[in-house]
């Protein structure tokens, strides 16, 4: 069984992932991941508590969107590695298939414009030799491309097909051999650089030896190609090929690929002048003298270079291994270095590397693994286990969220291209609150709550809500790890004045905790307060309101280091909260316990508006946690001096020699300083430790760009309090 979980956003939040079940099997009988809400009968009677759940019954999950078999339609081997998603969402899947007797291929893709709810076969080429691949499938400004090796007539071609009706006819307009009866004429991948012309990687003989070779055309028709980089390591190296080809924000060229000169070594080439020159910025081993072959190349939306390869240690044991440059590939460092049963060889590097809407990464290799970071590369996690019969190897999301995959198949295996459809709907008219509210049914499952200490949103007026599945409980065995049930949904309204801006929504989709458990999205309101309509994107002064939305993506940077994922909702927040009691039927330990904050109640004040404003970042588990400070409330605090914040600031200075807290003088204090300015639009971000100026150092440093008064006042007054 294939299981994909999707988490979190980049660096970030987001959408979140669950369990993808093999094309053989039944999505439905997935184990272990996210499975529908039971749906119970819709009564007429609008008061009826089961109305309530079918409203918000979710229909998430992963589904078999469409089932093939490769040459003719006939039971035969199928490799469906290429998925390309264009600006209007529609789909383009590429595919060869080998006929039963294994003699006989077809190049072929299928087209979707309804979101992967049917399809359409068209035949690139049939015809072709056993041997043939796909590479490539992709769209330029003059037509849709798709790239590989063709064996005609026993003769092997490096080929690049157009299409200009949206893949409903091919023709070919790159057709090539280094050397007249090549063998090793193989097309990989294809770009664009910024002048508009389309690049083609790959590589073929010349001169007698295996050669990488990058062609170039301005117009992308037969009869323009050139090559402007054919290139060997070495005098004695024996096999080379440009395998991946990306394109930097400032326009600088990458192809990466590997080269062989006794062991292979992953290469990544870089030009900065259109392909006119090129020079080699990444010669990689795992171990020197064994072999690792690179595989992809890709730069994120933000201008990050990830380069995937695999490789064998000294012992024998293959790597797969992703590579990344924050800095044009003038340095790397390896950012995943993964070993397991289902990376076999060197030959297991990264297939595709994809972002999708909410800055998710997805990796696949030939090895059948699904890796995945949800917090811009740095961490990864395994997301997949493999089938005999059916492997993944593309990947591509459309602009809602919804991630779609696909593969290879043995032979009298059906291939299939699946979905997985996104828990969160496209309006708030159609979410599982605005269902019920239309209904006067905010009660029992559905309960209005407000923490007992609010963020600071720039004064932003904020309601909040809270949905359980009939029958299930928020975990409160361990009351500072809270964990809520899978179905859980979470709703956040923030207006100004008087203006409903924008809702958040967050839907616990799968058994895990943390970003990777949680789809999270923004629904902005029209100006007329009709409806809110999906929006991933940040926006400053949405409404014409001083009220800034903040993108999707980058909500993870504070939703990551609370104990599942959801802030405001946890035993100090709640304890004394009048609409969601700790003592009530959500709680899978009912109590009657209260949680408070030591010391007096300047102390409460204080402590509390920094658990809430600063504690989610600045924890074990935060986005600062590289600072070594915890500033969330410890429920097993006794007194003031044993709170968490009270033992890292008072009288305590960052290495820069500034005390974060000094008593009776707030003037002299990092931390009420930072709270008492905004930093401008652009400004670089706080090294870790250092003491910036004035201009630089505000704190939170996101979700705020006007001071809170009443916040400052209240830990003004804590610092001169102290003794």
């Amino acid at each position: 069984m294939i299981n994909i979980a999707r988490f979190g956003r980049r660096g970030i939040l987001a959408t979140t992932l669950l369990t993808l079940c093999v094309l053989a099997v039944s999505f439905n009988n997935c184990s272990g991941g996210y499975k529908p809400l039971d749906v119970r009968s819709q009564s007429s009677d609008d008061t009826n508590s089961n109305l309530q759940d079918f409203a918000c019954e979710s229909k998430a999950g992963w589904e078999v969107s469409y089932k093939f078999k490769g040459y003719n339609g006939t039971a035969s081997q199928t490799f469906s590695p290429l998925i390309f998603v264009d600006s209007n969402d529609e789909i383009y899947v590429g595919s060869i298939g080998i006929d039963s007797g294994g003699t006989s291929a077809e190049f072929f893709i299928h087209h979707s414009t309804d979101h992967g709810a049917t399809w359409r076969k068209s035949v690139v080429e049939n015809g072709l030799g056993a041997n043939s691949f796909t590479g490539f499938l992709g769209s330029f400004g003059n037509g849709l491309y798709l790239a590989g090796s063709a064996v005609t007539s026993g003769s092997r071609y490096w080929v690049v097909y157009r299409s200009q009706d949206k893949g409903q006819s091919w023709s070919r307009v790159l057709e090539y051999q280094g050397t007249a009866g090549d063998q090793k004429a193989f097309g990989h991948a294809m770009g664009v650089d910024s002048q508009g012309s389309i690049y083609s990687v790959g590589g073929a003989t010349l001169g007698g030896r295996d050669t990488w070779i990058v062609r170039k055309s301005a117009t992308g028709l037969a009869g323009t190609w050139n090559n402007v980089d054919a290139f060997n390591l070495s005098a004695s190296s024996t096999e080379e090929r440009a395998t991946s080809f990306a394109k930097g924000l400032d326009g600088t060229l990458y192809v990466g690929g590997f080269a062989k000169d006794g062991a292979a070594s992953a290469l990544l080439r870089r030009s900065s002048d259109n392909g006119a020159t090129w020079t080699t910025i990444d010669n990689f081993q795992v171990t020197p003298g064994k072999d690792t072959y690179g595989g992809l190349v890709y730069v994120t939306p933000t201008g990050t270079i990830f380069f995937g390869a695999a490789g064998i240690d000294a012992t024998g044991t293959p790597h797969w291994i992703i590579r990344r440059s924050l800095n044009n590939g003038t340095s790397w460092s390896i950012v995943d270095d993964f070993t397991g049963p289902l990376i076999t060889s060197a030959y297991s590097s990264p297939h595709s590397l994809h972002m999708d809407a909410f800055g998710n990464l997805y990796a696949t290799a030939f090895g059948d693994a699904i890796r995945m970071s949800f917090d811009g590369g740095t961490t990864w996690t395994m997301v997949s286990t493999a089938t005999s019969n059916t492997h993944f190897q593309g990947l591509g999301s459309d602009s809602s969220g919804n991630i779609f995959s696909s593969g290879s198949a043995s032979a009298g295996v059906d291939n299939t291209i699946a979905k997985y459809t996104v828990a969160h709907p496209q309006k708030f008219s159609e979410t599982c609150l605005a269902k019920s509210t239309s209904k006067h049914l905010v009660s029992g499952t559905i309960s209005e709550f407000t923490p007992k200490y609010e963020l600071w949103s720039d004064g932003a007026e904020k309601k909040r809500w809270i949905y359980l599945p009939k029958g299930s409980t928020i975990d409160n065995s361990d009351n500072s790890k809270w964990k809520f049930p899978v179905g859980t949904q979470i709703w956040k309204e923030f207006s100004r004045d008087g203006k409903k801006i924008e809702t958040r929504l967050l839907i616990k989709v799968n058994s895990g905790t943390g970003p990777g458990a949680w789809e999270f999205v923004t629904y902005k309101w029209r100006a007329d307060g009709t409806d809110a309509i999906l929006f991933l994107d940040g926006e400053k002064n949405a409404l014409l309101t001083q009220h800034d939305i903040v993108a999707v993506n980058r909500c993870t940077t504070c939703h990551a280091g609370a104990s599942d994922f959801p802030l405001g909702l946890d035993a100090l927040q709640l304890s004394q909260n009048n609409k969601f009691k700790l003592n009530s039927s959500f709680f899978s330990n009912p109590s009657n316990q209260v949680f408070e904050i030591q010391g007096s109640a300047t102390s409460k004040a204080a402590l509390g508006y920094i658990h809430a404003n600063c504690g989610s970042c600045h924890n074990p588990n935060g986005s600062a946690k590289g600072l070594g400070l915890n500033f969330s409330h410890n429920l097993d605090a006794t007194s003031l001096e044993t709170e968490n914040f009270y033992i890292a600031t008072v009288n305590k200075s960052n290495l820069s020699g500034s005390i974060y807290v000094s008593p009776k003088n707030s003037q002299g204090s990092l931390i009420r300083n930072r709270m008492s300015v905004r930093t401008p639009t652009g400004t670089p971000a706080i090294a870790p430790g250092s003491n910036p100026p004035a201009s630089v150092r505000q704190m939170p440093s996101l979700g705020t760009d006007e001071l809170d008064p009443l916040g400052l006042q209240v830990i003004e007054n804590w610092i001169h309090e102290l003794p």
